[in-house]
């Protein structure tokens, strides 16, 4: 490698590599040698004027060309920067505590589906409908260590098939929490809790079928009352019917508290009461084709051992995850005779899990499970899934 009449190192061939580095603190060449320099190192040391020497093109020249480089720094540096502010700004959102005050939100969803079929083989021609409506409301208030948490949430659906034309529910829960926590000044991990829950259905459940059916009605022990025939429709149970209410008192504790995991406990004693006063359940037999058995629901109430969790995360900026558990272990329950099951075997549990996916602001992907069981209402485990596209708008 040579050098120019101005010192400057001449490259062997104009296409090679040229790479260039500047150390501000060991600059001493002066300006117009930097220019120089650059400029024949860019035209691989060919002047394009004969003059050049002292002429004020090249300094035009390499003028837009750092002030090019400069701007396409600036604007780089800028952009990283707003995006920088836009992160600490979500992450500054996810750790703000609550403040003092009251906190309303309410959210309205909706869901459809729809399937047509016509000439296929193995199914009967006709429309498959499904339209579904979810209410998620909550109002929080907080005053220093006392916080005041209720939360109302309806889900429901109503589905028609070719097989049964009409409307039929597919899912109808309410539920209603109000709990309150008081957080220990030294340990506001740790404090006492109240808590009143009650669930229901909003609107009467029925048995249809394609075809008149015969209905064999017992009583709770096993005892046929009456028998109804030729029906398509049979009632099952009314609106708000069964009424399942909780209360419980005792201590909680937050494990987790963090922006993208929490985790909270809690452990008491805990009552319940179930009305569920001529309110019926299916208990058909797989040998009676043409006779439907459905028996009563008994009304009872419970006290004992209650407790839970509640574990919320996020995934991601759009996807979040929702995993409680519930249990009351009843103490001296009132059995029927002939009923010889434990506690254990009476505990009450329900577990339920969400999980959230926002596609759009407004549109989200949704699945939710829920596993019940009331041994003393219903010997049987009781479970739901729901997969569903809900559009969904936050009034506030």
């Amino acid at each position: 490698m040579t050098s120019s009449p101005l010192g400057c190192p001449k490259q062997k061939s104009s296409t090679q590599t040229i790479e260039i580095r500047v150390v501000a603190p060991r600059l001493n060449l002066h300006i117009d040698q930097v220019i120089d320099c650059t400029f024949l190192a860019l035209t691989g040391n060919k002047p394009l004027l004969k003059k050049w020497d002292g002429g004020y093109v090249k300094h035009i020249a390499v003028y837009f060309l750092v002030l090019a480089t400069l701007g396409l720094h600036s604007w780089s540096s800028l952009a990283q920067e707003f995006a920088r502010n836009i992160t600490m700004a979500k992450e500054a959102a996810l750790n703000k505590k609550l403040e003092d005050g009251w906190h309303p939100k309410l959210n309205l969803g909706a869901n459809l589906s729809f399937g047509s079929s016509s000439n296929v083989i193995g199914q009967p021609d006709g429309d498959s409908k499904t339209f579904g409506a979810n209410l998620e409301g909550s109002l929080i208030y907080k005053n220093g260590q006392n916080e005041w948490q209720n939360s109302l949430k309806y889900i429901g659906a109503t589905t028609a098939t070719p097989a049964i034309p009409r409307y039929v529910k597919s899912n109808d829960e309410l539920n209603f929490s109000s709990l309150y926590l008081y957080s220990l000044k030294d340990l506001d991990w740790l404090g006492p809790y109240f808590r009143v829950q009650a669930r229901t259905a909003a609107f009467r459940g029925e048995d249809i079928r394609p075809e008149p059916k015969n209905y064999e009605i017992s009583s709770n022990d096993g005892t046929v009352k009456s028998t109804k025939t030729g029906l398509t429709t049979f009632q099952l149970t009314e609106a708000f019917k069964p009424l399942t209410v909780q209360e419980s008192a005792g201590a909680f504790f937050r494990i987790l508290n963090e922006p993208k995991l929490k985790l909270k406990t809690r452990l008491g004693l805990g009552a319940q009461q179930v009305d569920a006063s001529g309110q019926l359940t299916l208990a058909d037999k797989a040998d009676t084709v043409d006779v439907i058995e459905v028996r009563e629901l008994p009304s009872y109430q419970q006290m004992g051992v209650e407790g839970g969790f509640i574990l919320e995360g996020k995934i991601d900026e759009k996807s979040t995850y929702l995993l409680t558990f519930d249990f009351l272990t009843p103490v001296g329950a009132e059995l029927k005779e002939g009923d010889d099951r434990d506690e254990l075997e009476l505990t009450n549990m329900d577990l339920k899990f969400k999980l959230t996916s926002k596609v759009y602001e407004w549109v989200s992907f949704n699945y939710e499970f829920n596993l019940r069981e009331q041994p003393q209402l219903l010997d049987e485990t009781q479970i739901t899934h729901l997969m569903s596209m809900s559009f969904a708008y936050t009034l506030f």
